[in-house]
């Protein structure tokens, strides 16, 4: 018998993304965004598959997963 959290915790998976904002982009602080490092794109305007997570996109907790 493990701790009771261990037993009854939700486990999510977590989607892998195959960015990593730190090491393809850099904080321009003077423009106030997010540069593609290689070729200065801001990262906003690019159309690939990599965008900073937003509050939508949290995973649910609390009320929304009592019971599962």
């Amino acid at each position: 018998m493990g701790h009771i959290l261990l037993e009854k915790a939700f486990r999510y998976n977590v989607p892998k993304q195959k960015r990593n904002l730190f090491r393809d982009y850099k904080y321009n602080n003077i423009k106030g965004y997010w540069v593609n490092v290689k070729n200065g794109n801001a990262l906003m305007l690019e159309n690939g598959d990599f965008k900073p997570r937003t509050k939508k996109e949290d995973i649910e907790t609390g009320e929304d997963r009592k019971g599962e």
